[in-house]
């Protein structure tokens, strides 16, 4: 299966991916006060240090790559603070919380195995809409709803890929069970949308990048606003197989992942031994497909960091290490480890996928890799539909 987690940004070699300050002031269009420009300087050059230092450190040819990317001028708490949400424990909670909801989830997702092939990409299947980037606000839940509400009725035959354009800011600003700018999670977006009875789009709400107060009347969306009549679990806590089989069967899945290492990945396959935390959950994102043809089997995971990177916005997950959302790519490659051992964890399954009665999240392990992944997913979700 699939547990490595490899970002396809611009799968570029260790020496492309290094830059002079210089280079990465022209490159991604950087301008600093007097003042303020050696100080970014002084940062920069310690974080391609520590990229150079990871790259000399990789074990395989499809390994992930590091170097310069738009955010590689901040600290690594800064990119924490402005791009990732805190990692506060909510793993456990919903695993403590839902025992009995996620090993249902798996053992339903299971009996769809056999539909299962060896690649998929709901993106080539017209069923995933424009890369979008979340500027600096942890929003990345708001996004991940929005991302597969979208798909979802896309698939339902309620739109098109090109004409769904729905509003993520309206889940920012008025969804009481998350925190704006500051972090949520899927489960709690797609109440929202069937407590506010449904999501307006994105001309009607337009995005903001910044906490707000609700524009909502009454806390309710503009009659005609698409609805969902629920969500459930895609899959469970740590199954690949089972993500994966609800992934093919059901529609893309939103999960969450540690993206604590994103801030300077360039390319390639995060790899068992380039693994963060699987525990620690700080991004969530959409999951859209898998390859396990390629040389290293791999998650394909899109992200919402789109707006500074050049390339293709994708992310390519380790199947063994089950990555998600990879810094500022929209599309995630990780590495799966679908025949790893009880205890190897990777962040996509550790996070329970979501099927927005459709919406979803799921992981996958493969040989491959060894242990922990990137990213860490309770389960998947789906949202569910209501007649609009």
């Amino acid at each position: 299966m699939i547990i490595g987690v490899c970002l396809l940004f611009f799968v570029a070699t260790a020496l492309c991916t290094i830059l002079s300050f210089e280079a990465f002031e022209l490159k991604f269009n950087k301008q600093y006060a007097a003042y303020e420009r050696e100080k970014r300087r002084q940062i920069f050059a310690a974080n391609m240090a520590k990229a150079e230092a990871k790259n000399a450190a990789r074990k395989h040819p499809h390994a992930a790559t590091f170097g310069a990317t738009h955010v590689a001028d901040l600290t690594h708490d800064e990119f924490r603070q402005r791009y990732l949400m805190p990692a506060d424990g909510h793993l456990e909670r919903v695993y403590n919380d839902n025992k009995a909801k996620l090993a249902d989830a798996n053992a339903k997702a299971h009996k769809k195995r056999a539909a299962v092939p060896p690649t998929w990409s709901w993106a080539t299947k017209g069923a995933v809409t424009a890369i979008n980037d979340q500027q600096q606000c942890g929003s990345c839940w708001a996004w991940s709803t929005i991302e597969n509400v979208e798909s979802v009725a896309i698939l339902a035959g309620k739109a098109t890929n090109t004409s769904i354009d729905l509003a993520p800011q309206q889940l920012v600003d008025c969804c009481d069970l998350s925190a704006g700018c500051n972090g949520g999670f899927p489960e709690g977006g797609y109440t929202c949308i069937e407590w506010e009875k449904g999501i307006e789009t994105a001309a009607q709400y337009p995005y903001t990048g910044q906490t707000g107060t609700c524009q909502l009347t009454n806390g309710v969306a503009v009659a005609g606003s698409l609805q969902i009549s629920g969500w459930t679990w895609a899959s469970g806590l740590f199954d690949e197989h089972a993500m994966q089989a609800a992934l093919v069967t059901s529609a893309p899945l939103s999960i969450c992942v540690d993206a604590s290492d994103w801030q300077t990945y360039t390319g390639g396959v995060f790899t068992g031994d380039q693994d963060p935390n699987p525990l620690s959950l700080d991004h969530c994102v959409q999951l859209v497909g898998y390859n396990e043809t390629a040389p290293v089997p791999y998650w394909i995971v899109r992200n919402s960091w789109c707006a500074y990177h050049s390339a293709s916005h994708s992310v390519s997950l380790d199947l063994t290490i089950c990555f998600c959302c990879s810094g500022a790519m929209g599309f995630v490659r990780v590495h799966t480890a679908r025949d790893v051992e009880a205890n190897v964890r990777c962040g996509i399954c550790s996070k329970h996928s979501h099927d927005v009665k459709r919406a979803n999240c799921t992981c996958q392990v493969e040989k491959q890799m060894i242990h922990v992944a990137l990213i860490v997913l309770l389960s998947s979700f789906l949202p569910t539909w209501s007649s609009v």
